[in-house]
């Protein structure tokens, strides 16, 4: 069902979180939401509830969509969060026209929107060294070795540490 969303969308549907949460047991901060049809299934919501606050994603497949399936796939997950949270974040992807009138007619705003900007590394200067700490899986090339300015320092947290793998 998400590929076929992917495929005519342009987009996937769930973020990596709600993917990988798709291979976990429901518990009382999250829960998965299935509208099955035959041996199919045709849309899915996933919801978790950290703190005061309740995100989900959902999707349905294009050949149902129009239907009400989304309507009552986000009536079931706003029942389960109840009055567990005081907002409810539903995120889109691909700032599509079709979900963003659902959203409206919904009565959800707009309150944030992320880009994702890239390019291409071909014919990028790579250092031919980089700073102690940094790791082993950075590629080199035949650019002056990076430095790094006086008093940082590069490092990895151990688990469970709450700065990510870097230099700063």
């Amino acid at each position: 069902m998400a590929r076929r969303c992917e495929e005519a969308d342009g987009i996937a549907p769930f973020n990596e979180r709600t993917t990988l949460a798709m291979s976990m047991n429901p518990d009382r901060s999250r829960r998965h939401f299935v509208v099955p049809l035959n041996d199919s299934m045709v849309a899915y919501a996933g919801a978790e509830v950290v703190g005061d606050v309740a995100e989900a994603e959902l999707a349905v497949d294009p050949d149902h969509r129009g239907k009400g399936v989304g309507g009552r796939l986000l009536d079931a997950v706003v029942d389960w969060i109840g009055p567990a949270a005081s907002e409810l974040r539903v995120w889109g992807h691909g700032d599509l026209p079709s979900s963003a009138r659902f959203a409206e007619a919904r009565g959800f705003d707009r309150v944030r929107v992320l880009f994702q900007f890239s390019r291409s590394l071909e014919g990028f200067p790579w250092p031919a060294a980089w700073p102690e700490g940094a790791g082993r899986n950075w590629p080199v090339g035949d650019a002056p070795a990076a430095s790094l300015p006086a008093g940082s320092a590069c490092g990895r947290s151990g688990p469970g540490g709450t700065r990510p793998s870097g230099c700063g």
